[in-house]
């Protein structure tokens, strides 16, 4: 870190680069599930142009990636950041309607799990992958991509800079 900061560069460059690394790794990662789908007997429903959409909701990934980078700022060191960094994605994931229907939960727990930003997400990449009207969906999990985006890419940015110091 020390070369990166004697460097004349933004000094949020590191964590943009960072950040992008995440979308090729992602990227590959969703192709390789998609090939492995493929093989077992998968087909996209909504053809191709909706597969394609699905994979550019990517965004979302990219949104949690900064979500991430303020969590591993915020910890002590990397050992820390590891821990924490898995710690938070699993009540986000879980209590959405990637892995049950939202209406099986408990009512007080349905509340979050249908406004929750994953919930959006997963119900978006059904539509679009089934077939099925996936307008609302799209525009919602946009919009929460950018969101995430606009509040924490600053803020990683802002605990960047002062942990470089």
């Amino acid at each position: 870190m020390d070369r990166f900061r004697s460097m004349p560069m933004s000094r949020s460059a590191v964590l943009v680069g960072r950040s992008f690394s995440e979308i090729v790794r992602n990227l590959a990662s969703v192709l390789v599930v998609v090939a492995m789908g493929l093989l077992i007997g998968f087909r996209f429903q909504g053809g191709f142009l909706s597969a394609l959409g699905g994979v550019a909701l990517l965004l979302f990934g990219y949104a949690l990636t900064w979500v991430g980078a303020v969590i591993g700022l915020s910890v002590a060191g990397p050992e820390a950041a590891q821990s924490a960094g898995l710690i938070w994605i699993f009540p986000f994931s879980l209590i959405s309607s990637a892995f049950v229907p939202t209406g099986t939960m408990p009512s007080w727990l349905q509340v979050y799990a249908e406004a929750s930003p994953m919930t959006t997400t997963v119900d978006a990449l059904r539509a679009l992958f089934n077939g099925d009207p996936a307008t609302d969906h799209v525009l919602l999990t946009i919009g929460w991509s950018i969101a995430l985006i606009a509040v924490f890419a600053p803020l990683a940015t802002r605990k960047y800079h002062r942990r470089s110091r």
